[in-house]
């Protein structure tokens, strides 16, 4: 997987880190994943990165890949945390993904402290809250609240739309149908495959929600959003990095990950210097923004 290469180059190989790091505590952590995706591989590169600048004088940071890389089942998440926690040598545990969110969320004890980067409405997926912190041993996660009807409103100001769908892969299908404004636009999801999704979107409509979507590489993206302009179909992406795969539009601010990766790193930095998991913020604002394709 990239990830195993990014992070050993990344976090322990870069000439710095070598000629620094006997001096300093080392630190192993792991990363549990859904499966493969593009998504994950830029998040993580994100991550990298900013572990790098806030740790770097003070801690060796080092991966330890699993032995397992996730297969997009709920078995194959629960067999990547039991090695994660199982593991002496591992310290704090990284999770991506809605199976993993649900996994974590319904475990009685995390025997680790553990970081979720990418939770929606934590609640909803089952996640604990005690005012702006999970209150729950050795949890920290990130949560937004997004409101698909923000993209709705946009797709009819912009293009008219009236019969809005919003598309999806399979396996995100029951974590996007929580998300606030899903019920009043028309959700569907097929396998990760431009055919099938492509399938998946009803005749009459004109307007596409493009929302998660983990499976599908960047170039099946291109080919997804260009089948998709060709039907004159108006689109906006939840996630801004589409427009370079074709989107129309996206309302949502490209440096939204980049501030994810920051806390994300951030909560790391916390919790080795001793504070709780259980006692990190939670909440994450999303910003936004009308980013238009003009290509």
């Amino acid at each position: 997987m990239r990830l195993v290469c990014l992070f050993l180059v990344t976090l322990v190989l870069t000439p710095a880190l070598l000629s620094a790091q006997a001096n300093k505590p080392q630190v192993k952590v792991t990363a549990v994943f859904d499966g493969p995706s593009p998504v994950f591989d830029q998040f993580t590169e994100d991550l990298s990165r900013e572990i790098r600048t806030q740790l770097s004088d003070r801690f060796e940071v080092v991966f330890v890949p699993l032995s397992f890389e996730g297969d997009w089942t709920a078995d194959g998440v629960e067999r990547q945390l039991d090695e994660a926690y199982s593991n002496p040598e591992i310290s704090v545990v990284f999770g991506f993904g809605y199976l993993d969110v649900r996994a974590v969320a319904a475990r009685k004890d995390l025997p680790k402290p553990t970081i979720l980067p990418f939770v929606i409405e934590a609640q909803k997926q089952g996640l604990p809250r005690r005012g702006d912190v999970s209150g729950k041993r050795n949890l920290s996660y990130i949560s937004e609240e997004p409101d698909i009807r923000d993209e709705a409103e946009w797709l009819t100001k912009v293009a008219g739309s009236k019969s809005i769908v919003l598309l999806t892969e399979d396996s995100q299908r029951d974590m996007v149908s929580t998300v606030t404004g899903a019920s009043q636009v028309r959700l569907v999801s097929a396998a990760p495959t431009v055919e099938a999704l492509l399938a998946a979107i009803p005749s009459n409509a004109d307007g596409v929600i493009v929302s998660v979507m983990r499976q599908l590489s960047v170039a099946d993206r291109v080919r997804l959003l260009d089948h998709i302009t060709k039907r004159r179909l108006a689109n906006i992406a939840v996630g801004p990095g589409w427009l370079d795969q074709g989107a129309m539009m996206s309302i949502r601010s490209p440096d939204n990950s980049s501030r994810r990766a920051q806390r994300a790193a951030q909560n790391l930095e916390l919790i080795l210097e001793g504070r709780p998991a259980a006692q990190i913020h939670v909440d994450f604002e999303e910003r936004q923004g009308l980013l238009v394709n003009m290509q």
